[in-house]
């Protein structure tokens, strides 16, 4: 096998890179039929750092070593390597190097420390039996020499740190260290994990963030000292509650264990700021537990759940502040966040945050977090960016899990889980605890919205809400409506939600195109009906102006044999050919107007008055009758005007009376006397001369008969 040995560089950067790349040889020779050793390796690249070398080659080949099932000790190791005793008590702190209890879904935060021996102990329900579990947390690691510092014991430890209770030897305080585990290989990636999470709480100084002291490094061995805390995380809690609960239910007890009875990890120092939440009980309440029970609660609702709701305020307004200076805390769960003694919530463990301005530490497809706490987005990695609602999101669902006791998610599997945080919403709160308030339920389901656009989109609004619930105050949140409900359905089951919509669109279209055609039918139909009813009229209207016409034609005909034996009767008829045509004056005015003129125009020049009342006729498409001679005689004479709009009445010829018959002038529109004409005597005739300016009439002298 070839070795690509790389040339002397002084640059630190190079260097790692070389020592890296020798690792990288290390690794791949390991299983083949010509593996490398360490010693190996050491003299090709002697060149290079030794110490820091072989510390790398030696956790390198000890990771190896035991997933081989090997147990690596140190005396093994200071036999082959006695020039590097010092680096070698760093890496391997006690006489054996023990394989750690796998690590599930939830095992990346700090595991506590069992109490000691003389601490009691709670035991499982029905005790332990044949069949029984006890999950027990790794055993603690020899402990380091940290200068400056005294270490007292281990308080946990997790996939990447342990944590250490100490003593800062200067201050006389007591001090919790977080070191980075040197029992593998670390990658830079894992060491700027570590510093990052150092340097994001150091930065961060609020009341529910633990701060940090100090950063360091003693003989290769990342660490930072940090307030040490009194209090356990919310996982211990709701494993607690979920044991309690079960003895309630097994023995049917009211009584409430003093949770907070248990062995603790860390104490806080005096602080002079105000404990946020105060009054609230400690977590959980005997009302709570009993509301999980199903049996009556004697307390208001809102009060059984305050507990719960003041971890999220404060949780929330911490983690705001983190958000208001670039710091995405990424792995919000339960195991990060602590309930100290004083119902004080504390924000830990920000190994997977993402600090604005700082260089990308997520590799393309790889997924960080804590899967069943993690939002939809953030295993899309690389593909979205990563906000703060990411962190509203885990708190909602950390909040689901202690006021139901259940994790949102159940699979039993990452992929299941991941599916499930992607594609499903969990069970509503209140069909898990029926004695949930609704407001609480709707805020809890908003911070856990699928998109990031539906949540709240500052954790200081999600608190905002929480702090208007605690003090009954009508709150900003609102369930969904039916239209979100089918578009958050519609991304847990796509294909359905697809069939659905084409089923939809196809049906609109049907319904569409049915209209329309509906509608079109509709309107032939009813043009031809309105087709039908205009010629219905009109063979109505021909029908009424035939009978006017031929009734009109007989009174015309007879006022023509009446006109040389009595003119008055035929202008009697020719009058009531015209009043007869009224028929028609609705449909037609002017026919009936030209019936009566066509009619009178057939009279001698002796039916003058037939015409005249024809033309008052024409001018105003109405027939008007009067007797202008009332004050005289009935039998009268006419002489129509060339105007056409005066009329001058005589006596009849041959008409003989006592007294005088003065030719009378009158207005054909109004029917008013104008003048009258040869006031005494008898006026028998009278014509007006053509054009209008002159009238001649002709009277005889009234004589007085003889005397018998």
């Amino acid at each position: 096998m070839k070795v690509q040995m790389a040339n002397p560089d002084d640059d630190p950067v190079g260097i790692k890179r070389r020592i890296d790349s020798a690792c990288d040889t290390f690794e791949t020779a390991w299983g083949s039929e010509t593996p490398f050793t360490i010693e190996d390796l050491l003299r090709q690249h002697a060149d290079l750092p030794r110490e820091e070398l072989l510390r790398e080659l030696v956790s390198l080949e000890i990771g190896l070593r035991r997933k081989n099932g090997e147990t690596p000790t140190r005396a093994e190791y200071l036999q082959r390597f006695p020039e590097v005793e010092a680096s070698l008590k760093m890496i391997l702190p006690g006489q054996s190097i023990t394989e750690p209890c796998p690590e599930d879904d939830e095992s990346t935060h700090i595991t506590i420390q069992p109490p000691p021996s003389d601490a009691p102990v709670v035991q499982p329900v029905g005790g332990q039996g044949p069949g029984s579990v006890v999950k027990r947390p790794p055993p603690p690691l020899p402990l380091p020499d940290i200068p400056g510092f005294t270490i007292v014991g281990q308080i946990g430890q997790g996939g990447m740190g342990v944590v250490y209770r100490a003593v800062q030897d200067d201050l006389k305080r007591p001090v919790a260290i977080k070191t980075l585990k040197l029992d593998g290989r670390l990658d830079r990636r894992q060491i700027q994990r570590f510093q990052n999470e150092a340097q994001a709480a150091a930065q961060l100084q609020h009341s529910n963030i633990v701060p940090v002291y100090h950063v360091g490094q003693a003989y290769g061995l990342h660490y930072y000292v940090m307030q040490l805390i009194e209090g356990r995380d919310l996982a211990d809690h709701i494993r607690d509650a979920k044991d309690q609960l079960s003895r309630r239910k097994a023995a049917g007890s009211n009584a409430t264990p003093d949770l907070r009875a248990d062995t603790t990890a860390v104490r806080p120092e005096e602080s002079t700021s105000s404990k946020t939440g105060s009054g609230s009980k400690s977590w959980p309440s005997s009302e709570f537990l009993d509301s999980l029970n199903r049996s009556r609660s004697t307390i208001n609702g809102r009060k059984i759940f305050d507990a719960t709701v003041q971890i999220g305020i404060q949780a929330a307004e911490a983690l705001h502040h983190a958000h208001l200076h670039g710091v995405v805390h990424r792995d919000i769960k339960p195991s990060n966040l602590m309930l100290g003694h004083d119902d004080r919530v504390w924000v830990t463990d920000f190994g997977l945050a993402q600090v604005q301005g700082a260089s990308a530490l997520t590799m393309t497809g790889e997924v960080l977090g804590t899967y069943r706490y993690m939002s939809p987005e953030q295993p899309l990695a690389n593909h979205v960016l990563l906000d703060q609602r990411t962190d509203i999101y885990s708190l909602g669902i950390t909040l689901y899990e202690l006021l139901t006791l259940k994790k949102a998610f159940d699979g039993t599997n990452s992929k299941e889980i991941l599916r499930q945080v992607c594609f499903e919403d969990p069970v509503p709160l209140r069909r898990l605890n029926a004695a949930i308030p609704d407001e609480l339920e709707t805020i809890i389901h908003k911070a856990i919205s699928k998109r990031p656009e539906d949540r709240y989109q500052t954790a200081q609004d999600f608190a905002n809400d929480l702090r208007r619930f605690s003090q009954d105050q009508p709150i900003v949140a609102r369930r969904p409506n039916l239209w979100q409900r089918f578009r958050r359905w519609s991304v847990r089951h796509p294909a359905i939600a697809a069939t659905i919509v084409v089923a939809f669109v196809l049906s609109a279209i049907a319904s569409v195109t049915a209209s329309s055609m509906l509608y079109r039918q509709a309107q032939r139909e009813a043009q031809f009906l309105a087709r039908e009813a205009r010629n219905e009229a009109q063979r109505r209207s021909e029908a009424v102006l035939a009978l006017v016409q031929a009734e009109a034609g007989r009174l015309t005909a007879f006022s023509q044999l009446a006109l040389d034996s009595d003119p008055t009767l035929a202008v009697l008829l020719a009058l009531e050919a015209a009043k007869f045509s009224q028929l028609a004056l609705d449909s037609d005015p002017t026919l009936a107007v030209l019936l009566a003129l066509e009619a009178a125009k057939k009279q001698t020049d002796q039916a003058s008055s037939s015409i005249a009342l024809v033309e008052a006729l024409r001018n105003n498409h109405e027939i008007r009758s009067w007797n202008p001679r009332q004050k005289y005689v009935t039998e009268t004479a006419m002489a129509l005007h060339p105007a056409g709009n005066r009329v001058v009445t005589t006596v009849a010829p041959g008409y003989v009376r006592d007294g005088d018959f003065p030719a009378v002038e009158s207005d054909i529109t109004s029917g008013k006397e104008l003048r009258t004409y040869g006031t005494q005597g008898v006026v028998t005739s009278a014509a007006w001369s053509p054009d209008g300016k002159f009238l001649l009439t002709t009277s005889i002298s009234q004589t007085t008969p003889p005397q018998e």
